[in-house]
Order: C-alpha cells, then sequence, then structure tokens
C-alpha cells in the first residue's frame, strides 16, 4: 500500500517503522516547486531510519516561444530545442510561452548522494538489473506559466552536450548508456547511448525528467 505524511516546518518526517516493507520501501519527496526526490530503504530491527534528501528548486531558468527553436544552457549541460516541442496534459500543441529548469548534477559526493533519487540501480534493456557509475547527470522539466507540467510531442527528442567532469576526463569511455529515472518504480531505466565528443557527452532525450549517463557494474548474485 501507499502511506502519505507531511514535513514540519524544519523539513522533518517521519513514518512508523512497521510502515516498510521487508523487501524495502521507495519514500517519494514531492512539492510544486522542486524536483521530485525519492530513494530506497530497507528496514532495520530495532533501529532508526535517518535519511537525508535534498531537493532541487524549479527554478524558471528559461522563457521561450514554443513557435521557435532555442538552447538551454547551464553549468555545462546544454539543450537544444526545436520548435512546436511540446504539448499539455491532453496532448494538445502548446502555443503560449514555455517555462523550462534545468539543473546538472555533478557525479561526485556530495551532490551525486543528496541529489540524485532513488539507488544506483537500474534496468538494461535486455531487463537485467545492474548497479550503475555515473559520469554525469541532469534534471529536465518543463512548465506553463501556470505551473502545469509539459511533456515532448509524440516522436520528438532533444539533443543534449554535457560537459565530462575534469577529474574523469581520462578514463570516460567512449559511449556510455544512456538512463532515465522512473519515478514510479524507483529504477533507472535505460534509454539509448550517450557518446564522447571531446570532452563532452552527446545524445537525445524523449522526456523531462532525471537523466543519467552511466556505466553498468558487474553484479555478483550469492546464494
Amino acid at each position: 500500500g501507499q502511506e502519505q505524511t507531511w514535513t514540519n516546518g524544519e523539513g522533518y518526517f517521519y513514518f512508523p517503522s512497521q510502515l516498510l516493507r521487508q523487501s524495502g520501501s521507495l519514500l517519494r519527496v514531492e512539492h510544486g516547486d522542486y524536483f521530485e526526490q525519492s530513494s530506497w530503504r530497507l528496514p532495520l530491527v530495532d533501529a532508526r531510519h535517518q535519511l537525508h534528501l535534498q531537493v532541487h528548486e524549479r527554478r524558471a531558468q528559461f522563457q521561450t516561444d514554443p513557435s521557435q527553436a532555442q538552447a538551454l544552457s547551464q553549468d555545462g549541460i546544454e539543450v537544444q530545442l526545436a520548435a512546436d516541442n511540446f504539448v499539455d496534459s491532453e496532448g494538445k500543441p502548446v502555443l503560449e510561452e514555455v517555462w523550462s529548469s534545468l539543473q546538472r548534477i555533478e557525479p561526485e559526493p556530495p551532490a551525486m548522494v543528496q541529489h540524485i533519487p532513488g539507488s544506483w540501480w537500474g534496468t538494461s534493456t535486455t531487463g537485467v538489473a545492474q548497479l550503475l557509475e555515473t559520469y554525469g547527470s541532469f534534471a529536465l522539466d518543463f512548465s506553463e506559466a501556470t505551473g502545469h507540467q509539459l511533456s515532448l510531442a509524440p516522436g520528438r527528442a532533444l539533443p543534449f552536450t554535457l560537459d565530462i567532469a575534469y577529474e574523469l576526463r581520462d578514463e570516460a569511455p567512449a559511449e556510455l548508456p544512456l538512463w532515465h529515472y522512473d519515478a514510479e518504480q524507483g529504477l533507472w531505466r535505460e534509454r539509448g547511448l550517450a557518446f564522447r565528443s571531446g570532452n563532452d557527452y552527446v545524445g537525445s532525450i524523449a522526456r523531462p525528467g532525471y537523466w543519467s549517463v552511466a556505466e553498468h557494474q558487474a553484479v555478483i548474485e550469492l546464494r
């Protein structure tokens, strides 16, 4: 089942321990002005969980005319918008001004731990569970002036360029899987490839949300 609570004035929240499932529970933090954040937790016996999640504000960093092409650029991440890219919740083309939020997330602690949702588990295109190691991540969303979230029109994609952190440039591979965070399941899902071009990774995405350029690590199953 699902349970819901609210934070107090200082941002703290509490769930009784009996609500945590033995197989693990997904804790989701939602606020209309922030990117959604979440984390998996396994129950501990006779112990109190302490969970620290930092959410990113959905700042309207860019205001764009949806009938015009434009590039969004912020802290080493650039996303290209084509004309007539967006539809509303009813699937109708968006004609009014679009408000865009773009946030890069550094691939090193503490930002990587506090700002990335879920855990670093993902599901490959073949359905295999993978443990991920990121080379860069970002969050992106679009809304109307009223705050209602927008989606990309069917068949549309957004090319992006992501700067590779200086300390990772010597080891960054020529190509890596591209992952999108599934907020409903609390898992990363493989959604294509990103390719290295100089000190950048380039690729394209088909929806807003959290994205990561990451390689998967070998997982050893103990019996």
